[in-house]
């Protein structure tokens, strides 16, 4: 198993879990959930909890160009002032699984819950099914996450808690897979993680 209170994972690059559109696949394992409290413990922390990704977690810093013939910038930011701007690194990702902080908070400024999260990307959509009622506080449980034709499904204890169509294309890349956070720089995850198994085809939880 994995303690997420004193590490992650980090797993190289590998065409076995890059799965792209035509792909199935399924990602299991058990979770005992901190409180939310523990888990958004830190107030200038992420309102993200990673605890599968194979996605890049930075951007890249593009440098005005100019035209050699006018001079005029090639490159401008959002704004469409002339400094620097941050492109996405390889913005498609086969699967990300996170914890967000709900809306509402606790008295003591802490999130009252905690929503669980599947996505795909591609270069220019991210399809993301929610669930908040997949957690009590510090509850065991075993969780599925199955992506079956165009369809993304989540499972907990053998029942299905939500689903959603995938609309993405191409969203394989070179990321490592980290267990735990993501990119192995942030959003770093707490509670305990075992039995983790990760399928090429769509099972039947």
């Amino acid at each position: 198993g994995v303690n997420l209170k004193s590490g992650f994972l980090r797993i190289p690059h590998s065409n076995n879990f890059n799965f792209g559109e035509n792909e199935d696949f399924t990602i299991t394992f058990y979770y005992k959930s901190p409180s939310n409290e523990e888990l958004f413990h830190d107030s200038n922390s992420e309102d993200r909890k990673y605890l599968f990704s194979k996605s890049f977690s930075k951007t890249v810093v593009v440098s005005p160009e100019s035209n050699p013939g006018t001079g005029t910038p090639l490159n401008t930011s959002a704004t469409g002032s002339l400094g620097p701007r941050e492109i996405s690194e390889e913005p498609s990702f086969p699967f990300e699984i996170f914890i967000s902080s709900g809306s509402t908070s606790t008295p003591e400024g802490f999130p009252s819950m905690s929503i669980l999260n599947f996505s795909r990307a591609d270069q220019n959509t991210i399809t993301t099914i929610s669930s908040a009622s997949a957690f009590e506080e510090n509850e065991l449980a075993h969780y599925s996450f199955i992506k079956s034709g165009s369809e993304l499904q989540i499972w907990k204890n053998g029942s299905k808690i939500t689903s959603g169509s995938d609309l993405t294309f191409n969203t394989k890349n070179k990321a490592n897979l980290y267990i735990g956070n993501k990119g192995g720089k942030e959003n770093y995850m707490q509670g305990d993680l075992s039995q983790i198994q990760i399928y090429n085809v769509a099972l039947s939880d």
